[in-house]
């Protein structure tokens, strides 16, 4: 059976099948067109110039034209269009000069109806619409091309350095009207009694007796301090010695110390920051202090690039035995001041803090750099050791700041020259043995006219909040890198309030008061004299509880219950470094910190009241310190008050 089975089941497999009945599917005729006239094809549509549309900004009939701007500003061709309602405008009738520094642009309209909706409770977004730049860029890599047609078309020399040049020769400056102050004026009493101490830059010249010094043997005049020299002053190790200047506190190296000096000191392989002129940016190739002290002692006609050395900082080398700042900015600077000083020993495991007091610029003839505010608005203290340093100044005006937040933003800062948009720019050269402080927020380019050798540095001040934190909202807003903004700046400001807090501290035993036997208050004379040196004058109180703020906001932030389920990565970030920034070590977790702040609150308010009272006690101190009116009593310049216990 299986054999029959598999016989025939082969038959089968090796049989050829029947073929099938093809049938052809049915198919409906295609009738031809009956022969007809042709269609008339419909007329093309003329090209629309879209210049002369209107947009819903146009000026209507009878209204002036808007005035021509600079960019997309200056004709009818360039649109933009909201973020929100897509309506499209023309830029010149908007005064927008380039559409493409924003990626998000809403009309004014909407801007208006998003911020009554905020106010009103009403609105389905957390804020109301703002406008959003597009990220900086801070400066291009590409170097500038070495032949400018566009300066050759106006009659400039075809190179960076040629226009500078042509712009510091041809400019209409204001006159240099700022004060020159001897050095021993440095002190507190300036800042307590001059209006303008930390509003605008203030030079000291270089004493009478320092153009004449002695370099082994020989006399070196101050012409001669002009460029890197291999002679030096020794101290017993070797080295050159530090000099004292007539700024009170301030240290310097002496006006023989060379570039190879430096290098020495430092050391050899310490890497250094280079700034190919050129782009404004970092150089691409990694650098060490000696390959720079040998391109710097390069004779000009074989360097084949421009570069300079603005950012090296030498705290906690020996190099910082050169560079000490005055005592009064040190007196003044908040990381001298509040930052703990354990956390600022170079051993410590942790030692991330503000350096920013001890810098060593070094920069060859045509070396400049363009215009800039220093980070956080902080203040500098400059000194020439030998060259030339020409400064240009702008105050820090709203117009003048407006103008830099937009040329921050823009992408065409490597062919607008921001100080075309800028107003009352002054010209200052600082020479050897010269200090310059620049206040908060003043903006400055800088030209090395020959090669140069300066220390300086940053510090931020209880005087200039204002200020400070004015621009480290532009910064913010214009989306500045890390890299370039004050380190660790919100953790300095909760140092700041911690140690105000602490120092306003005798202020509660002074409200101290007692009460009768029938429970009325008793008066008594408060001693002022002895708030003397604990209340600030009025201005800085108020800058104190800017700073106070700043916390307060940081906390409100830290607290928020709806920033984790909103999903806005930017506020969430923001919210991890307000937290992250607390010094919980010294302030405590968030508990004490409020509790912290609500202390600083209240001695705020006491140290405001008082602040009149101890004014007039100052002033009269200082009259009698100066052999002013003698005899005067204690109590003629304090007030009698009531204290409550």
């Amino acid at each position: 059976m299986a054999v029959v089975a598999a016989l025939s089941s082969n038959k089968l497999a090796g049989s050829t099948p029947m073929p099938r009945a093809l049938r052809s599917s049915p198919r409906k005729r295609i009738p031809s067109p009956s022969p007809q006239a042709p269609k008339s094809k419909k007329p093309r549509a003329e090209p629309v110039d879209e210049s002369e549309l209107d947009c819903a900004a146009c000026p209507a009939p009878g209204q002036p034209a808007p005035i021509p701007g600079k960019g997309a500003a200056c004709d009818r061709e360039t649109w933009i269009s909201c973020t929100h309602c897509k309506t499209w405008f023309h830029c010149i009738c908007i005064a927008l000069e380039n559409p493409d520094d924003f990626s998000k642009w809403y009309c004014q309209p909407c801007i208006t109806r998003s911020k009554e909706a905020f106010e009103s409770g009403t609105s389905t977004s957390r804020a109301p619409f703002t406008n959003v730049t597009r990220p900086p860029r801070r400066k291009s890599d590409r170097a500038k091309l070495e032949v400018d047609y566009a300066a050759i078309q106006e009659g400039i020399p075809a190179d960076p350095l040629g226009r500078w040049k042509n712009f510091l020769n041809t400019y209409d400056f204001e006159p240099d009207n700022f004060r020159r102050m001897e050095g021993p004026e440095w002190t507190i009493d300036w800042l307590m009694n001059d209006e303008t101490a930390l509003r605008q830059p203030v030079l000291v010249p270089a004493p009478a007796d320092q153009s004449v010094k002695a370099v082994n043997g020989s006399v070196k005049t101050e012409a001669d301090a002009s460029g890197p020299l291999r002679g030096r002053i020794a101290n017993k190790n070797g080295r050159p010695a530090p000099r004292h200047t007539s700024i009170p506190g301030m240290v310097v190296p002496p006006s023989e110390m060379t570039i190879f000096d430096v290098a020495d000191i430092i050391g050899h392989d310490t890497p250094v920051e280079v700034i190919d002129v050129a782009s404004q940016s970092s150089s691409k190739a990694s650098w060490t202090i000696s390959e720079w002290a040998e391109y710097f002692d390069t004779p000009k006609e074989k360097k084949k690039k421009t570069l300079n050395v603005i950012s090296l900082e030498v705290t906690g080398t020996p190099m910082q035995a050169y560079v000490e700042a005055p005592q009064l900015v040190r007196d003044l600077d908040w990381v001298t001041r509040d930052w703990p000083q354990e956390r600022r020993d170079p051993s410590c495991a942790d030692n991330s803090w503000p350096k920013v007091q001890r810098y060593v610029l070094m920069g060859v003839e045509g070396a400049y750099s363009d215009w800039h505010i220093d980070f956080a608005g902080s203040s500098v203290y400059y000194h020439v050791i030998w060259g030339q340093k020409t400064f240009l100044f702008a105050p820090p005006t709203p117009r003048n700041l407006a103008a830099y937040k937009a040329w921050c933003s823009s992408t065409r800062q490597d062919f607008d020259w921001l100080g075309d948009h800028l107003h009352s720019l002054t010209r200052v050269d600082v020479r050897p043995g010269e200090t310059m402080l620049i206040p908060s927020g003043w903006l400055h380019c800088v030209y090395t006219p020959k090669n140069t050798l300066v220390v300086g540095g940053n510090f931020l001040t209880d005087w200039n909040v204002a200020t400070q934190w004015k621009l480290v909202e532009i910064e913010e807003a214009t989306k500045v890198p890390r890299k370039f903004r004050f380190p660790h700046l919100k953790r300095l400001s909760w140092f700041v309030g911690k140690g105000w807090n602490d120092r306003l501290e005798p202020l509660d035993a002074s409200e101290q008061g007692a009460k009768g036997e029938d429970g009325a208050d008793i008066e008594r004379e408060a001693d002022v004299a002895d708030l003397v040196d604990v209340v600030p004058p009025l201005k800085v109180v108020n800058n104190i509880e800017l700073v106070y703020q700043s916390l307060s906001d940081d906390l409100e932030l830290i607290q928020d219950p709806y920033i984790a389920e909103s999903g806005d990565e930017r506020t969430v970030k923001q919210q991890k470094a307000a937290r992250e920034a607390i010094p919980v070590q010294y302030v405590g977790h968030l508990p004490k910190a409020e509790a912290m702040l609500a202390t600083l609150r209240g001695r705020l308010d006491k140290a405001k009241a008082l602040a009149d009272s101890v004014h007039k006690e100052r002033v009269r101190l200082t009259k009698e310190a100066r052999g002013g009116k003698k005899g005067a009593t204690h109590g003629s310049a304090t007030k009698k008050r009531k204290v409550r216990k």
